[in-house]
Parts: C-alpha cells; structure tokens; sequence
C-alpha cells in the first residue's frame, strides 16, 4: 500500500509541487530542481563537496526529519526528441543514510503530460543505511514521448547523496525494468524547466 501510495502522489501532485522548484534552502546543482509535495517544506537539496563518489562534488537530498507522508525529488527533466523510439538506461550512483524510502527513477511524458513510461524501484526500493551503490533504471521510450524525466526521491526521514549519472540508449538485449503499468497519469514538467538536453550529470555544480 505505501509503495501505491509514493506513485499516485507523485504523478497526480497538483501545480504547487513546482512551486518550490529552486527554492529549496542551498544551493541546488545546475540543471536539477526540486519537486515536492506541497506540505514538504523542510526537505533540502544541495552540493556536497566531501562525500562525492566521485570527482568533487555530488548531490545531497536531505528530509530534515520529514515525516512519513512527506517526499520530495531532486531531478532533471530533458527534450525527448533523442530518445524516441529507442530503449534508455539510467544509472546513477546513490548512498543513503537511514533512509526510510528512498528510489531512482525514470518517466516519459506525451505533450499533454500524460506518463507513457515509468519506473520508480518500486519493487526494489533503497532503504536505510548504504554505502555508494550503482542502481539502474531501463525503460524503452515510446515514439510519441516529447519529455524525459528522472531524478532520486525520498519519502519520510533520512538522507540521500546522487552522482555520477549516466542516460544512454541500449541494445535491445538488455532487459527492461518498470514494473507493471500505471494507466493514463499526468505528471506535465512545466516547459520552462526542460532542458534541450542532459546537463551536470557529474553533479559537480
């Protein structure tokens, strides 16, 4: 039920999630944002330059004790235009301490915000205290997909550290991940924070 939970409020948050998009207290890493839901105010993202897994810097999503029914993500969100029609790999690396709930995640948008892939672990969620581990998300992106989205979440307490992410097509050989479908959900990233690209990815500012 708690996982059901996370995915609806994730893709059926209204308007004021992006509200706190680049507002979150610290200075968030170029090209990323943070989506919450609204009563998530004391979550916090910010560059973390004496944990990184690698390079200088990495990213930190930090519940400053949240409760349970509070999340928030720090993400990106790209032009799809390079992925259509192709099967996409996210990996990224993620520590974590005393995480109650903590996911990677990868999503595909129509033009009218309509989810049309999606997979958030939630069969396989990060939880409680880990060292820096490589987590993998692959999705095969449909043709009608104009946005990309993906980031780390965390719902209730605890910490988690993002670097060094990767978004790469591949083969047809490499299984996908996503669980069983949603349905018809709409999750739109307003147009403003859509990247023409990846950026930052090494979350080294």
């Amino acid at each position: 039920m708690q996982k059901f939970i996370v995915v609806a409020l994730v893709l059926s948050c209204s308007a004021a999630c992006w509200a706190g998009a680049g507002v979150i207290a610290g200075p968030i890493p170029e090209g990323w944002f943070v989506y919450r839901d609204p009563a998530g105010t004391r979550y916090q993202a910010f560059l973390d330059r004496s944990t990184a897994f690698e390079g200088e810097a990495c990213a930190v999503l930090d519940s400053l004790g949240a409760p349970d029914v509070q999340f928030a993500t720090l993400m990106q969100a790209i032009d799809a235009s390079s992925y259509q029609g192709r099967r996409v790999r996210l990996l990224a690396h993620v520590q974590s301490k005393q995480a109650n709930n903590a996911w990677l995640w990868l999503r595909a948008d129509r033009a009218d915000g309509t989810v049309v892939a999606f997979d958030n672990m939630s069969d396989r969620r990060i939880e409680g205290t880990l060292g820096w581990q490589a987590y993998v998300i692959v999705l095969d992106i449909p043709t009608e997909a104009v946005t990309l989205a993906y980031g780390v979440g965390l719902r209730g307490g605890g910490k988690i550290w993002l670097d060094d992410v990767f978004l790469e097509e591949v083969g047809p050989s490499v299984p996908v991940t996503a669980a069983a479908g949603l349905g018809p959900h709409k999750a739109p990233v307003p147009e403003a924070l859509v990247l023409p690209a990846p950026a930052n990815l090494g979350l080294e500012h």
